[in-house]
């Protein structure tokens, strides 16, 4: 568990643009939604899911969410 924890901590800040798509991400919008959302193609959106996931520990695009609120990075 500990271990967990520090690699999660370890994990390198959330850039503004995987900010922006993790807000969208949160209200529930499809990768394509976002991608019109804010003006970006539909891989650009993926690479930045990606980089959300792994930056975040997380299994999923739910998990990242979660993991945001308790961290503060997201204020549901």
């Amino acid at each position: 568990m500990a271990a967990k924890a520090m690699r999660r901590l370890s994990h390198a800040a959330l850039t503004r643009r995987e900010q922006d798509v993790l807000v969208q991400i949160a209200e529930g919008r499809s990768n394509k939604d976002i991608a019109c959302r804010l003006d970006m193609t539909e891989g650009t959106v993926k690479t930045h899911v990606k980089a959300i996931l792994a930056k975040l520990d997380a299994m999923s695009r739910t998990e990242a969410v979660a993991i945001a609120a308790r961290r503060g990075l997201l204020h549901l």
